[in-house]
């Protein structure tokens, strides 16, 4: 794929827009109503132009986007991500393709901060954003091609471009993969764009968890306020709530109704408080609560972080 000559005009650009419109005159398709699965990726475009043409309000528009049941399982795309690389694998012409698409895959326990810096920018939100902001010059150091072309979305369009190509055509199958994640990304760009937040899929490998999420909001008095929801198979369910103040100090309150995990975490909160320590952060405060009989205290929290809350902060998916 000739970088240079990627359309970056359409409307997957993700620049953000602040600007919120009035409804005029909605579109049925754009209807918070139940959408069909097979139109899913018509109705993703047409949500796209909706924000950009400003005829659909940003909060319209996330109202349709909840309702679209992409739900994008989040277990299917690692899988079909892997089910993609193992098939190309022996193409000689995407041989640097199927290792691009290797690297995303990060075993949880290695990842640091600069990776997880790493593994946002190249998770193709960006991608459109990449090309717009270097010229057809820059495009040819090879540091910026690099980033580009190591960009997840970048090597799904080249895998996809490389088998349209090919005679005889590759399995259905094969393409509807490649177009599913891509759908998956044009999902998480369109609602990063209307919640201004960057949201997307990090396809963490981790033992024992079904899914989760993490959400970072930056708050009023220079603080950060993270969120992390997972569900794992052995406990169920495990929210964290984590504050950072004054860059060192951090506050952090456990949700779990499994009491053998509640047992385990007042059993070894020393050991979780010193390797926060080690981390370079100070615990001012570690709570664990169980979730049925503490919910209001979870409830006050997160009211607490809403009223704080600046606009800005990034949601990511495993």
């Amino acid at each position: 794929m000739d970088i240079s000559k990627t359309n970056v005009s359409g409307h997957h650009d993700t620049n953000v827009l602040k600007s919120t419109t009035v409804d005029k005159n909605p579109n049925p398709l754009l209807s918070s109503s139940s959408i069909p699965k097979q139109s899913i990726q018509k109705t993703l475009d047409a949500l796209f132009e909706a924000l950009f043409s400003k005829t659909q309000s940003e909060a319209h528009i996330l109202n349709s986007l909840r309702q679209i049941d992409i739900s994008l399982n989040l277990k299917a795309t690692m899988l079909d991500i892997q089910s993609i690389m193992n098939a190309i694998k022996q193409e000689a012409l995407l041989s640097k393709t199927v290792i691009n698409l290797d690297k995303f895959f990060v075993d949880i326990k290695t990842l640091d901060a600069q990776g997880l810096q790493k593994q946002i920018e190249k998770s193709g939100l960006f991608f459109e954003s990449k090309l717009a902001q270097n010229s057809k010059e820059n495009l040819q150091n090879p540091a910026i091609k690099e980033s580009i072309l190591g960009d997840i979305k970048a090597s799904l369009l080249q895998i996809k471009e490389h088998l349209k190509t090919q005679n005889p055509i590759p399995p259905l199958d094969l393409l509807a993969k490649v177009d599913k994640v891509l759908m998956s990304i044009h999902y998480y760009q369109l609602m990063a764009l209307c919640s201004h937040t960057t949201i997307l899929y990090l396809p963490f490998s981790w033992e024992g968890l079904q899914g989760g999420n993490i959400s970072i909001k930056k708050l009023k008095e220079k603080r950060f306020f993270c969120e992390i929801h997972l569900t794992l198979k052995e406990f169920g369910d495990i929210d964290v709530f984590a504050m950072l103040f004054d860059d060192v100090y951090t506050s952090i309150s456990f949700f779990t109704e499994n009491k053998n995990f509640l047992k385990l975490l007042n059993e070894y909160s020393d050991v979780l408080r010193e390797a926060i320590q080690n981390a370079g952060l100070i615990v001012s405060s570690l709570y664990m609560y169980d979730a049925r009989k503490d919910h209001s205290i979870k409830q006050e929290i997160q009211s607490m972080v809403t009223s704080l809350q600046t606009g800005e902060g990034i949601n990511l998916h495993a």
